[in-house]
Order: structure tokens, then C-alpha cells, then sequence
């Protein structure tokens, strides 16, 4: 069995294309474990301060799912933008761009889930 409290992982900004979010990897790739999961890539919360983003970036073999646990803010997958707030999910599919911007006053709080593909 694994279990892993999220809150007890320090917040680390990853650099270059994620911007300022930062993140918090709990399960898979990124962690002691990254061969944890089949067919999961990893399983991370990001934090999303007020004007921060993490910047529109690619996975080339990955797609994910934000879950937005917390306030909310403008999403992009490919050309397409659209606001997203608390209980949103977000599809993000593999080799398509996408991002996350905070337009709000208070933080952002999101679950990201990859998946191999």
C-alpha cells in the first residue's frame, strides 16, 4: 500500500516552461517512486499564485486531467482558452500545448493527473 500526504511535500517551481506554479509531485515520475504507477506518468498539485501560470507547454507522450480543487482562472488547450474554476475538470490531451493562467486575486490550487500514451 502507498500513501503519500500531499501536504507534508515541499512546493518546488520546476522552471523553465511551467512558470511560476509550483508544484507538489506525489505519486510517479518526479518522486523516489516513478515507476510506482503502469500507466500513470505521475500525480501532482500544483499551486497557481495570484498572476502566475504555468505556462503553455507540450507532453509529447502524456496526457493529463487538472482537476481545479481551488479558485479559478484561464485554462488553454491548443487555440482554445476558456475560464475554469472550482470544480472543473480539464481534459489535456498529448502533443497538444496547454496551460494554466491565474487571473484572480487568490490562489489556485489544481490536481494534475498524466497518463501514458
Amino acid at each position: 500500500m502507498e500513501i503519500v500526504n500531499v501536504n507534508r511535500i515541499k512546493k518546488t517551481k520546476l522552471g523553465g516552461d511551467h512558470g511560476g506554479a509550483l508544484f507538489q509531485r506525489a505519486l510517479g515520475r518526479g518522486t523516489d517512486k516513478p515507476d510506482l504507477m503502469m500507466s500513470m506518468r505521475g500525480v501532482s498539485r500544483i499551486t497557481v499564485p495570484p498572476g502566475e501560470s504555468n505556462v503553455v507547454h507540450t507532453h509529447e507522450a502524456e496526457e493529463q486531467i487538472y482537476v481545479i480543487l481551488r479558485g479559478r482562472g484561464v485554462v488553454q488547450v491548443g487555440e482554445e482558452t476558456r475560464e475554469a474554476g472550482a470544480g472543473d475538470l480539464v481534459y489535456l490531451p498529448a502533443k497538444v500545448s496547454h496551460g494554466f493562467h491565474n487571473t484572480s486575486e487568490k490562489t489556485c490550487v489544481l490536481l494534475n493527473v498524466g497518463a501514458k500514451v
